[in-house]
């Protein structure tokens, strides 16, 4: 998936980007005057083949696969680890009081959160978008 955005700053092989109001995907949108999305920046690579700056409008590839892994790393992930320490801590501990097992399952989402921020620090550049090209190109 390609979408447009403006260069912020540059530092090195990452600039930061924000989104671009004069994207298709904008002046579709229904909700375009009610939008939160416009303050919104984000971190891509810079392709070293391109020479862009500050201020300019570029394409920003986002792997899909790449979308979808980090999707599950944040919101199933965590998910996932409180129902499993929710119903093991009933099963293998024996807990009865669904209290404590719902505070085992709490502690399964913080180590969820965890495993997937530290997954995030540690394939940070893997899984950034890349800047492929000018808009206008």
């Amino acid at each position: 998936m390609t979408e447009t955005a403006k260069i912020i700053t540059i530092d090195g092989d990452t600039a930061l980007v924000g989104c671009d109001a004069a994207s298709d995907a904008c002046h579709s949108c229904a909700g375009s005057p009610f939008c939160n999305l416009k303050e919104r920046t984000y971190e891509a690579l810079v392709n070293p083949g391109i020479n862009v700056t500050s201020g300019d409008r570029v394409r920003v590839y986002l792997p899909p696969g790449k979308t979808i892994i980090s999707g599950f790393m944040v919101l199933i992930l965590p998910l996932l680890l409180f129902l499993l320490f929710y119903f093991l801590s009933g099963r293998l501990l024996g807990l009865k009081d669904e209290g404590l097992r719902a505070l085992c399952g709490v502690f399964g989402l913080f180590l969820g959160f965890g495993g997937s921020f530290f997954f995030a620090r540690k394939n940070r550049k893997k899984h950034m978008p890349l800047i492929v090209g000018k808009a206008n190109d």
